[in-house]
């Protein structure tokens, strides 16, 4: 027998962790999750991003397969015609002019000064199907992306639980030394996390499984380590006179093109050019990340991205000029402008930024391998 919302009243299914009408949580998980705070969670780094903020413990709902929606903020007036909060009906429509409201994961911001994310739905898609994470601790900081994909069931639920799995399954890198094989064996072990994530998400009755692409780094003094599935992309961004490049290779059509011989301006303006050939989920068959570690040359960034940003921004060259497009060079300053510009590039499509600050290995430390020596992708 299906369990009622305990807001709304619409019957829930077995599998649902939150109302889909209204957001609200279970009542058996709102249950769980009060009890989970009176026995005191175990502390966390500070991790946002994903649709639900893991800064002080986590709730038992948020180690499950599932990453609930946040509810609308009470006390808001309608974003089209300015109605009192209390004519926001809850499911999100105003009782006034009977428009919808922007949803909280419309628009997401993580500032935590040396690195920040933001995450915007879009002009065209009705939901944001991006999901993020980001940590930091002493001097490393971890950063995940996820872009789930539209013509899956789920694609939020997917972006959610993969970014939610994989950043808490990087919290050992944070605030403590380790080489680059330990920092590559966390990033595929956070792969593994996000793919079980998403698997786990799939019902009896799915025509279709849940899908999203993960492209996750770890960023500390001298080297940056990256791991990805899809075409969500890492990018090394240094000064104009410096350059840049991408780190990561694409899962796609145009990247299998590429590799076959054609030039990068004949794969892209094939029609299957963005066509994807790795992801997540329960029809992915054996999940392989591609992998790569590299020395951080001189003080610069690390960009992730989904490609909501680069399909307009195909060229570091191009990033690297909306980071120097403005006096403000913060990561969160940067991070809005990468949005902002591919909003107004037509924003056809979901976007989501994470920049880091990276810096140089101390001198007294052996560099590690460097960017012309590394096996990436310009």
């Amino acid at each position: 027998m299906s369990e009622p919302c305990a807001s709304c009243g619409q019957p829930l299914e077995e599998r649902e962790s939150f109302c889909e009408a209204c957001g609200t949580p279970r009542a058996t998980v709102a249950r769980e999750a009060a009890a989970e705070e009176e026995a005191g969670a175990a502390a966390l780094p500070e991790v946002t991003g994903v649709p639900v903020a893991l800064e002080a413990g986590v709730p038992a709902w948020a180690s499950g397969p599932t990453t609930p929606i946040q509810t609308l903020v009470g006390g808001v007036s309608c974003a089209h015609c300015g109605a009192a909060p209390s004519e926001i009906t809850p499911d999100g429509y105003c009782g006034q002019c009977g428009m919808k409201q922007p949803a909280p994961t419309d628009h997401l911001e993580t500032d935590l000064g040396t690195a920040a994310a933001v995450s915007d739905r879009g002009h065209v898609h009705h939901r944001n199907e991006d999901a993020y994470g980001l940590a930091t601790r002493g001097d490393v900081t971890v950063a995940v992306v996820c872009d789930g994909v539209s013509h899956s069931s789920a694609p939020d639920q997917a972006s959610a639980s993969a970014a939610s799995a994989a950043i808490q399954a990087l919290e050992p890198a944070l605030g403590v030394a380790i080489d680059a094989q330990v920092r590559a064996a966390l990033l595929q072990a956070a792969v593994a996390r996000a793919q079980e994530a998403v698997v786990a998400l799939v019902g009896p009755d799915d025509p279709q499984t849940p899908a999203t692409t993960v492209v996750a780094a770890i960023v500390a003094p001298g080297s940056v380590t990256a791991a990805s599935v899809g075409d969500s992309r890492v990018y090394w961004l240094g000064t104009s006179a410096q350059g840049g490049q991408a780190l990561t290779v694409d899962d796609s059509a145009a990247e299998e093109a590429i590799a076959a011989g054609m030039s990068v301006t004949d794969a892209y303006a094939t029609p299957e050019a963005h066509t994807i050939t790795g992801w997540l989920g329960a029809d992915a068959g054996e999940v392989r990340p591609h992998l790569i570690t590299a020395a951080i040359p001189h003080p610069g960034l690390v960009l992730l991205c989904s490609d909501g940003l680069w399909n307009h921004y195909l060229e570091a060259a191009q990033l690297i000029g909306l980071v120097e497009d403005g006096e403000d060079r913060t990561p969160i300053a940067i991070a809005r402008r990468m949005v902002a510009a591919a909003l107004d590039a037509g924003g056809e499509d979901n976007i989501t930024v994470a920049v880091l600050n990276a810096v140089p290995a101390p001198p007294t430390i052996e560099p590690e391998e460097s960017f012309a020596d590394a096996d990436v992708h310009a």
